[in-house]
């Protein structure tokens, strides 16, 4: 497994965890779904409803499809799954710190 391909997949974490957590776009999809049907109440969009489950199948995918496919890139792209949740908390705290910055008054 190469630099390159880590450094992609880490990128990839980061975008899906963006788009399913901390975006809103999820549950915005989940809405209009739910309209579409006619269901009410709550409704699940497997594998879109986490992070962890997105981007475990988008980072097989991209193994598959760069034709990288490897046990330890395997471990990887399950590793970083499972630090998804991580990935989330350090994006806010980044945003959080960006947002203090802003507001200092010089």
């Amino acid at each position: 497994m190469s630099w390159e391909l880590f450094w992609t997949l880490c990128e990839l974490q980061a975008v899906v965890v963006f788009l399913v957590d901390l975006s809103g776009g999820v549950e915005s999809l989940k809405g209009a779904v739910g309209r579409w049907l006619g269901v009410k109440g709550p409704i699940t969009l497997k594998p879109f409803d986490c992070s962890l489950c997105s981007f475990h199948w988008a980072g097989l995918i991209y193994l598959v499809a760069s034709g990288q496919f490897s046990l330890p890139g395997y471990m990887v792209v399950c590793l970083l799954a499972l630090a998804t949740g991580t990935t989330g908390r350090l994006i806010s705290a980044i945003l959080d710190l960006f947002n203090r910055l802003l507001s200092v008054r010089w």
